[in-house]
Order: structure tokens, then sequence, then C-alpha cells
């Protein structure tokens, strides 16, 4: 399988996780956000957002699966033995099933039966997504590994795609409050951001433990850790002068909000890119 179909499916799963993530957290706690045009979570905008995370989900178990039977020279008429008679494919269908079923309840009126159930399954998909990192080959902490990284990809998702939705949400003509979507939202990135760092760290060390600085600086592994760390930074940096500005009674700086959400971009494609970068000594 390619490097760059798997980086790309990594990337597609931490898009689709975080839309999904984002737009039922939010729902959850705003069930009463409210618009000119009616209940916010089903404005255009919203709904947009919803099936560019639709599209992710589905594309990326789909270009997983091409990838490998291209690798393994299988035609469709294999499809059957690669899903059902091997170990790979058993880790596909639960990937498969997980992305598809967020994908079905992504697009659904977000009641909040509905905003709970895409909460389970945007966590299924975060711990889906250890199969295709270090986390799968970790013979010293298996479980533990996976639970780490869903909850990075949690996090994540709580951050980012809260983030990304607040700013949509109070765009839209008559939004009934900003000032108080933004003040909310900052309670929750002070409590989501840490906890993305804490356990993005973790990761890292149970990586990393053992091997010399020098060794880890000069690994690929190591400096595409410490450009993501710069860029990490740099979103932690700006969040803290939005957090500022929010505390002091204004509305977030909506060029920084966008600054700040293509960073995040780039910090997710570095970070699909990473997992599946050989550790230092591999």
């Amino acid at each position: 399988m390619s490097e760059g179909a798997l980086v790309w499916t990594r990337a597609l799963l931490y898009v689709g996780a975080l839309v999904a993530m984002g737009r039922a957290l939010q729902a959850l706690r705003h069930e009463h956000w409210r618009s000119a045009a009616g209940t916010i979570h089903q404005t255009r905008a919203i709904r947009a957002l919803a099936w560019f995370g639709i599209i992710a989900l589905i594309a990326a178990p789909t270009l997983l699966l091409r990838s490998q039977m291209m690798a393994l020279e299988m035609t469709w008429r294999d499809l059957p033995s690669l899903i059902n008679e091997t170990g790979w494919g058993r880790g596909f269908r639960i990937l498969a099933v997980s992305t598809v079923a967020t994908a079905i309840v992504l697009p659904l009126r977000m009641t909040r039966r509905n905003a709970w159930l895409l909460t389970v399954l945007a966590a299924a998909v975060a711990i889906a997504m250890g199969g295709l990192g270090h986390a799968a080959s970790d013979m010293r902490w298996p479980i533990g590994a996976r639970v780490l990284d869903a909850a990075h990809v949690l996090s994540i998702g709580a951050w980012i795609g809260g983030l990304l939705v607040t700013w949509l949400a109070t765009r839209q003509p008559g939004f009934y409050s900003p000032e108080a979507a933004w003040r909310d939202f900052s309670g929750l990135a002070t409590i989501m951001a840490p906890l993305a760092v804490l356990t993005g760290l973790a990761s890292g060390a149970r990586i990393l433990v053992g091997h010399a600085p020098a060794v880890i600086v000069n690994s690929p592994y190591g400096q595409m850790l410490i450009v993501k760390s710069i860029m990490v930074a740099i979103v932690l940096a700006i969040g803290a002068r939005q957090r500022t500005r929010i505390a002091r009674g204004q509305l977030a700086a909506g060029r920084s909000v966008v600054i700040e959400l293509g960073m995040a971009a780039w910090v997710l494609l570095v970070t699909a890119t990473l997992t599946g970068t050989a550790p230092p000594g591999e």
C-alpha cells in the first residue's frame, strides 16, 4: 500500500471525525441556537460542513481499500476473500462500518438523540483510526496506545471542530448572541486544547522513550514532530490572543479565526504524515 494513500486516508478521517465532533458537541450544548433562518444547526453553512465531513468519511475507506487492492494486485473478484479472510480485512470492516454509520447520521437534524449518537460514532471512528497508526504496532501497551490516540483525535475534534462550527454559526444573519457563543467556546477550548496537547505529548513520549535526543532530532520522525510542535504552538498563541479578546467582551477576530483554522488544517496533514513515518531506530 502506498504511503501517500495512507496519509490521505488518515487526513480524511481526521477531517470527518473533526466535523462530526464539532457538529455533535455544539448541538448537544446549544440545541437552542437560532438565527434569522431558523435552527442554526440546519442552516445552509452548517449543513454544507456536514456534507464536507460525509465526503471525507466515505472517501477515506474507499481510498484505503483501493490502495490495498492495488498493492496486492487484486481484482474486485478477490474482494470477499480480502475482507473476510484476512486480519487487514477485519480491521477494515470495523473502520468502514464506523465511518459509514457516522456519515449517515451526520446530515440528520441535530436533535439531542441524534447528537448523542453522532458523538458515539465519532468516538468509534477515532478508535478505529488506531489501526492505521503507530498504536496498531505497539506491543507494550496495545489498548492504552489506542485509547490515547482516540482521546487525542476526539479532543482535537471538540476543539477545532467546535471552533469551526462556532465561527460558521456566529456569521449567520440574525444569530441570537455571538458574544455568548464565543464566551462558551472559549471555555470549551480552555479544556480541550490542553487535553489535545497532553495526549499528543503522551503519544510522542510513548514512541520516543529510550531514544537519545540526537537520534530523535536527526530522524525524519523527530524532525516532523518538531515542525508539528511549532505549528501547534502558533495555533495555541492565536487561540490565547482570541481568548483575551473574548474575556474583554469582544468577538473573536474573524481573520485570526481563519488563520487558526488554516494552521490547524496543516497540523492535521502533518499529523497524518507523522503517524505513518517510522520512529527512530526502525
